[in-house]
């Protein structure tokens, strides 16, 4: 257990090889289809570990709420508002586009989180109810994704929750019931629907986007035990620079889109390309760490970058 975070620190590993991945997916995974069928864990991962962190027994609804509205949403706003001045753009066009310069992924966050608390409040011991529930929202935002207007999924997300809510709610399940270990079967099974799902590309778009949703859900709970188990044979400097990076990815993903830049084709080789992308975004990540730490020494972006 760590004791200066009071919670056992592969989740924070977990965290910051998310968000390695997602720095070497901008950097290169477009190079080499090896590099990116391996970066396409990255959110997934991050909104498992997400949902493992956002269940407790007890939860006070209320001003559980107010703290995702305020610790989520605020940072948001402030990093879409700064990204539209940075980038020439009005603020509401970049509210209304489904991208949001990058930054979907927090609003994609808070939308899930209250979600949760929703479901939350109606079976709080994420039984049976609870998980008909959560299928039942996911079956909800298909179909909006699908058949909703546009300007609903462009404000709202709805796609990029509909890919990856089962994600967020595994995670929940995972931390109600207390699966310590992934069994070797379950494991080679879910092994098999993340090779299937992320290399299927048949004609029927709609299916394809089911199988990328069970590719998403079977491989961040496959990372997850993979990383949880590696954690303890990991060098004792890369768990800490992992962790550092885990428990500080807020500032490190607002601000890692002002260092990123597309890798050029160097060579044909996985191994080289793999190489070559991640020393970029390990040194990207660094860069946007020092940066967000810098910058909270101001109280304000310190409120916005440190939560």
């Amino acid at each position: 257990m760590d004791k200066q975070i009071g919670r056992e620190i592969y989740l924070d590993v977990c965290k910051g090889i998310a968000m390695l991945l997602v720095v070497m997916q901008h950097v290169g995974a477009g190079l080499d289809a090896g590099v990116a069928f391996i970066c396409r864990v990255d959110v997934p991962l991050f909104f498992l570990v997400s949902g493992f962190l956002a269940y407790r027994v007890t939860i006070d609804l209320r001003n559980s709420c107010i703290k995702k509205l305020v610790h989520i949403g605020i940072p948001f706003l402030a990093a879409t508002l700064f990204a539209a001045l940075w980038y020439g753009l009005r603020p509401l066009d970049v509210l209304f586009d489904i991208g949001k310069c990058g930054y979907w992924f927090l609003e994609s966050l808070l939308m899930m989180q209250l979600l949760f608390y929703a479901i939350y409040s109606i079976d709080k011991y994420a039984g049976y109810k609870y998980i008909t529930l959560s299928g039942g929202v996911e079956v909800m935002l298909l179909l909006l994704s699908k058949f909703g207007p546009e300007s609903l999924d462009n404000i709202m997300g709805i796609s990029y929750m509909a890919r990856y809510f089962p994600c967020f709610t595994a995670g929940i399940l995972l931390r109600r019931h207390r699966f310590a270990d992934l069994h070797r079967g379950i494991g080679t099974l879910l092994v098999f629907v993340t090779c299937v799902g992320f290399t299927y590309n048949g004609a029927d778009k709609n299916l394809n986007f089911i199988l990328n949703v069970l590719a998403y859900l079977s491989s961040s709970v496959v990372f997850f035990y993979f990383i949880k188990a590696l954690q303890v044979r990991l060098p004792a400097m890369a768990v800490k620079y992992l962790a550092c990076v885990g428990r500080h990815t807020l500032g490190i993903y607002i601000i890692h889109f002002y260092f990123v830049f597309q890798l050029p084709q160097t060579s044909e080789y996985f191994v080289v390309n793999f190489m070559s992308t991640f020393s970029v975004a390990c040194a990207v990540v660094m860069l946007s760490l020092v940066t967000s730490l810098l910058l909270s020494k101001s109280t304000l972006l310190n409120f916005l970058l440190s939560r």
